[in-house]
C-alpha cells in the first residue's frame, strides 16, 4: 500500500527519512489538490503495476515444490545427480596421462 505523507513543518530530512522508510510521496503543506491527484494516480497504477509483476513472476518462475528439492537430495546424495550433468572431471593422474601424450 503506498503511502503519502503531508506535513506543515517539513524539511528536506524529514522527507528524505520518511522516504527512506517506504513512504511513497512527502508532500509540504498546503498541498496543491491538482498534484494530490496526479501523485495519488500515479501510487495506485504503481500498486497494480508491482502486483502484476508479482503474479506473473510467479508464473514464470514457480517456486520449487518439497518434492522437487528432496528429489534432487536424494539424487546428490546417491551421486546420480553428478552422472546426470554429464562427464566428470579427469582426476589430477589422468590429466597429466593425457599432457604426456601431446
Amino acid at each position: 500500500m503506498p503511502i503519502l505523507l503531508s506535513s506543515a513543518y517539513g524539511t528536506i530530512q524529514t522527507a528524505v527519512d520518511a522516504i527512506k522508510k517506504g513512504a511513497y510521496y512527502y508532500f509540504e503543506k498546503p498541498v496543491d489538490r491538482a498534484r494530490l491527484l496526479i501523485i495519488v494516480e500515479r501510487a495506485i497504477e504503481n500498486l497494480h503495476l508491482r502486483e502484476s509483476h508479482r503474479v506473473l513472476s510467479e508464473k514464470l518462475f514457480p517456486a520449487p515444490s518439497r518434492s522437487s528439492a528432496s528429489m534432487r537430495r536424494s539424487a546428490r546424495s546417491s551421486g546420480s545427480f553428478r552422472a546426470s550433468r554429464g562427464a566428470r572431471a579427469p582426476s589430477s593422474s589422468q590429466a597429466r596421462a593425457a599432457r604426456g601424450r601431446r
